[in-house]
């Protein structure tokens, strides 16, 4: 387990503002960060899936890019907002809001 920061220590390899915890028993990989949201992944090679359970605040949203940069980048946003919390396939084309991928 890696150990979180406080909110003030500047980021940096050695200080990445989360914790980290590996090895569950379920094949995921849990990530809890400051603002207390998680988000767990797991690779699955036998069924090619990759699984992702987020948890984040009301009101809150978290968003992965799959990509070296924001251009040409496909996206996941998570929006936690009560009954209308909602997962949302984004593209981004650059450092601009992504909109909504349509494939």
């Amino acid at each position: 387990t890696l150990t979180g920061v406080k909110a003030d220590t500047p980021r940096s390899d050695d200080n990445p503002g989360y914790t980290l915890t590996k090895g569950s028993t379920d094949g995921m990989v849990k990530y809890t960060f400051e603002d207390d949201s998680i988000v767990e992944v797991g690779y699955f090679p036998t069924d090619k899936l990759v699984k992702f359970e987020v948890t984040v605040k009301a009101n809150s949203y978290f968003a992965i890019g799959y990509g070296p940069s924001m251009y040409d980048t496909d996206m996941v946003m998570w929006q936690a907002n009560g009954a209308n919390s909602k997962v949302t396939d984004l593209w981004s084309k650059g450092h601009i809001a992504p909109t909504t991928d349509s494939q």
